[in-house]
């Protein structure tokens, strides 16, 4: 479901689903690296080991904001 959609119930009545802003994360890897798409290949590969819901795109990571994991993509070399 998404922000705006329209739930009919067995009744007839109409839910309309409200989507509230969700903080992010959003990794990118550093404009001085060599290997940009290693480098989010490679912090991809350690956040699954985590099980942590992540989006990944051609250029950066999208997660849940959460301190450890920035800790962690920042010790990785990512923006």
């Amino acid at each position: 479901m998404r922000g705006g959609d329209v739930l009919v119930s067995e009744d007839g009545s109409l839910v309309v689903v409200h989507a509230l802003a969700q903080p992010v994360l959003v990794a990118t890897s550093s404009p001085k690296s060599a290997t940009p798409a290693l480098d989010l290949a490679r912090a991809a590969y350690h956040l699954g080991n985590r099980h942590v819901p992540l989006e990944v795109r051609g250029d950066r990571l999208v997660l849940e904001r959460d301190h450890v994991l920035a800790e962690l993509l920042r010790r990785m070399g990512l923006d």
